[in-house]
């Protein structure tokens, strides 16, 4: 058993609640005094700030004076679990594998929902979280920088594809009122398309990944005199997970399965209830291969940039901690990449925007605005097992009850401390929690102000510096 960590112990129990006051009235402080300023009314706008995300990955590329492509694949379902070297519930990605030797891959990276309504304006906007999500709010979402807005304000073409209905969780309204160029989904495939096996009700959820990445190319084939933004979303790794040719596939994961090192023979045996959705896994990560393989192809594939990740990871298969619910795995491949490394430090999704805005207006000519109102700080590259990062997560719409801070994670009403393993181990530490809840509640409150009274982005200061 590990030990457990204390951040004070006192004697007696009534020191102790009083020590705790005094450490809960000085954080209350703290943080009050350290809210992010408004240039216009004091905290009137409460996650408005002053850009300083300094450019972390920068130097992992060779220096470009051309502005890069940029395509994201975002894993329906992807789970670190089942993904990557280590993985606790098996490996069933062996080419997203085979990328690594050439990319940045992050090993302890968390989506900040559970589900698939958090995954876009994580990416995309470093948004608050509602009250059911971002995008809950329809046409009610507040003003907001987003990186496609400002990738657009730079002269980039943005496009989504879909292979299912783009209007699911409200994603085409965010992309619109984005002003993205091209929406893509289920309505603009035409016959020479599949869509994924249909269920017994003949019920499916749309088009195949090997489909959509097929469109994506198709669509994109002739170059255009813009650098571009291109969003791709899979599906086929989800209930009722059916792919096509999945006698194939299920004969591939329960070959792969066999071979798994440390798994006992009574796990093995465990494990063959979900072979199906580990057929899924190795279906989109062979519709990956296609993909990237066929963009290789390409004249512009030189300049391009792939960012791969997971939006959350499925319940279906066992879920083994609380944050393994949010543990996707997170890769950037390109050919510009010049020092491919692996990362231990933890980051997440709402990271994701200040580091690639970063990044570009460092390295290119993109402009970038001088205030932001992203809610985290931007991607940690450390080598070694830390995190800088303080985050609100939400595993389900409503449920915004969990709140990590360096190696501690609050969820509900118990406090866990965060191994190198990403294992988590419960903590009897009453004054550490009382911390974490004050952190969470005031980020609720600045939630709550900014979602619900448009007071997240100003819309005076959607210009550029």
């Amino acid at each position: 058993m590990k030990k457990f960590y204390k951040i004070a112990s006192l004697r007696s129990a009534g020191g102790y609640f009083f020590y705790s006051i005094i450490i809960v009235g000085l954080l209350s402080s703290f943080l009050m005094m350290h809210q992010p300023a408004s240039p216009a009314k004091g905290n009137e706008y409460p996650f408005l700030h002053i850009d300083k995300t300094p450019d972390v990955l920068g130097p992992f590329f060779k220096q470009g004076s051309v502005k890069p492509n940029i395509v994201f694949i975002i894993m329906e379902s992807m789970g670190r679990a089942y993904s990557g070297p280590d993985a606790s519930q098996g490996d069933f990605t062996p080419f997203l594998d085979s990328l690594m030797p050439y990319s940045l891959y992050w090993e302890h990276f968390l989506s900040g929902a559970g589900r698939t309504f958090g995954v876009i304006p994580n990416i995309f906007g470093s948004c608050p979280y509602a009250e059911n999500g971002f995008l809950d709010l329809g046409d009610k979402m507040p003003t907001r920088n987003s990186m496609i807005h400002i990738l657009k304000q730079n002269r980039y073409y943005a496009s989504y594809y879909y292979g299912g209905e783009a209007h699911f969780e409200n994603m085409d309204m965010f992309f619109k009122q984005d002003s993205m160029d091209r929406i893509i989904d289920t309505k603009d495939f035409g016959p020479e398309y599949k869509k994924m096996p249909a269920n017994g009700d003949g019920f499916t959820w749309g088009y195949s990944d090997r489909d959509v990445f097929k469109k994506v190319l198709e669509t994109e084939k002739e170059p255009i005199n813009r650098p571009r933004l291109d969003v791709i979303m899979t599906l086929s790794n989800h209930t009722p997970y059916l792919v096509e040719n999945q006698k194939q596939y299920i004969n591939k994961a329960t070959a792969m399965l066999n071979r798994m090192p440390g798994f006992t023979a009574k796990k093995k045996a465990d494990y063959q209830q979900y072979l199906k959705i580990f057929s899924c896994v190795l279906y989109t990560d062979d519709a990956i291969r296609y993909f990237i393989n066929e963009y290789k192809k390409r004249p512009d594939f030189k300049n391009t940039i792939f960012v791969i990740t997971g939006d959350h990871r499925t319940p279906d298969v066992p879920i083994i901690t609380k944050i393994d619910r949010f543990h996707v795995p997170f890769m950037i491949y390109s050919p510009l990449i010049k020092y491919p490394r692996r990362f231990k430090s933890i980051s997440t999704d709402v990271d994701v925007t200040p580091s690639i805005l970063a990044f570009m207006g460092r390295n290119y000519v993109v402009k970038l605005p001088k205030y932001t109102s992203w809610v985290s700080t931007g991607i940690d590259t450390a080598r070694n097992f830390r995190n800088i990062h303080s985050v609100a997560m939400m595993p389900y719409k409503g449920s915004l009850t969990e709140y990590m801070d360096g190696l501690s994670f609050l969820s509900g009403e118990q406090i866990f401390k965060i191994y190198p393993s990403m294992d988590i181990e419960p903590v009897d530490d009453e004054t550490a929690k009382a911390t974490l809840k004050l952190m969470l509640n005031t980020y609720k409150a600045k939630n709550k102000t900014a979602c619900f009274t448009n007071k997240l982005y100003p819309d005076s200061m959607m210009k550029m510096r």
